[in-house]
């Protein structure tokens, strides 16, 4: 059994609530902003152009979490998603874990791991969590 990383300093740092709340509003924004160049025959607030929002946002965190390891806002704020154990996340725990976002079930559920920091259930589960990225 490997050693389990040390959560709470370094590099391996969990990423605060605020730093997860902007890259989610960057990766949303910039899902909206393709929506709309993308899909000019929907009306900005359409049903339609909804639900092309939603889908852009999912195939852009899946796919850059899949290839970068992080979303586009994920990235610019220096944070990456990993495994548990320091690794990579497999294509279809991505997938859950980016669904759980989108259904906005994800960011409320908490468990208490100790005194010092907290790590969301979603995350636990699928042995994912977002770390801070410092190098």
């Amino acid at each position: 059994m490997s050693p389990q990383p040390d959560l709470m300093f370094g590099e391996n740092t969990y990423a605060s609530v605020g730093r997860r709340i902007v890259a989610l509003c960057i990766d949303w924004f910039a899902s909206l902003g393709i929506a709309v160049l993308a899909f000019q025959q929907f009306v900005y607030g359409s049903p339609e152009s909804m639900l092309a929002t939603v889908v852009i946002f999912y195939a852009e965190i899946v796919i850059f979490t899949f290839l970068m390891g992080a979303s586009f806002g994920q990235r610019i704020l220096s944070l990456r998603v990993i495994n548990i154990d320091g690794g990579r996340l497999s294509l279809w725990r991505i997938m859950l874990r980016t669904l759980l976002i989108v259904l906005v079930i994800q960011r409320w559920l908490w468990i208490r791991m100790d005194v010092a920091y907290t790590i969301e259930l979603f995350d636990r589960a699928l042995s994912g969590c977002l770390r801070v990225n410092n190098g």
